[in-house]
């Protein structure tokens, strides 16, 4: 049986690109938690199904292989959507553009004949971002034995501490599972001796006390040790943009004074 219109194209679509990546993991991971843009979080199942709907209404609105198309959008749930619903190639690359192994953390990189041509009246950052003729995301990720692939972290945002590198999300989505808490961020702070410290700011629930020991003892049940925070803090609130993204430079800035005692 043969298929022909839009569902022929973003079936092929999906066969050679991120989207196929994002459906067979979302077929394999339904549940697990793929997406967070502020108060909003997504499954892989919800992510799927989403960029589907999108990768549809493109092809209904005439985009065809071949056509350009140019995002102009802040960092947003939507955003992540559409360029998942266009991407066609994906790869994770070492940091001289080489694809790693499976298993092997990496930098996530796409191409697609869909994708801008660069950054307007900026070669030097186009240069950049799309080096080696493919655009580099920023984004860490894994590729597993059968393809799978996991988004860690931003690249900006890994800890680099005692000689190991630490995935701010992981630890984060430990911490989560911790009753009580809204929200957390975590990050890396200059440290005299294991180069970077891991440092975690829990904002609790209304009307819940929790304790800093109360947060170690739950990493310990569910982190290596160089993964757990060596600094928990509390706040009433989160620095963020307008979009909702947590503003971790601000944290790193206001906290970067933890580790003087250390020294």
């Amino acid at each position: 049986m043969t298929t022909s219109g839009p569902t022929a194209a973003i079936a092929s679509a999906r066969r050679h690109g991120v989207g196929d990546l994002l459906h067979r993991t979302a077929r394999r991971y339904p549940g697990k938690l793929a997406v967070v843009a502020g108060d909003l979080r997504a499954t892989y199942d919800e992510f799927d199904t989403a960029v589907n709907r999108a990768a549809h209404a493109l092809t209904d609105r005439g985009l065809q292989p071949g056509d350009r198309l140019a995002l102009l959008s802040h960092n947003c749930w939507q955003f992540a959507v559409v360029a998942f619903a266009t991407a066609k190639e994906t790869r994770v690359v070492d940091a001289d553009g080489a694809p790693v192994p499976p298993g092997r953390i990496g930098e996530i990189v796409h191409r697609s004949p869909h994708a801008a041509l660069g950054y307007y009246a900026d070669e030097a950052k186009t240069a950049e971002a799309f080096a080696g003729g493919w655009f580099h995301s920023g984004d860490l990720g894994v590729l597993d034995a059968d393809g799978y692939l996991s988004v860690v972290d931003r690249m900006k945002d890994m800890i680099k501490t005692g000689g190991e590198n630490v995935a701010g999300r992981e630890v984060e989505e430990a911490v989560y599972q911790l009753d009580g808490v809204a929200e957390v961020a975590v990050f890396g702070i200059s440290h005299p001796y294991w180069v970077e410290a891991v440092v975690a700011v829990v904002v609790p629930r209304a009307g819940v006390d929790l304790t800093a020991d109360e947060v170690h003892a739950h990493a310990r049940e569910r982190l290596a040790a160089f993964k757990r925070p060596k600094y928990v803090v509390f706040a009433d609130a989160l620095p963020k943009n307008p979009s909702g993204k947590i503003l971790k430079r601000e944290l790193r800035a206001t906290y970067a004074a933890l580790a003087a005692a250390d020294g």
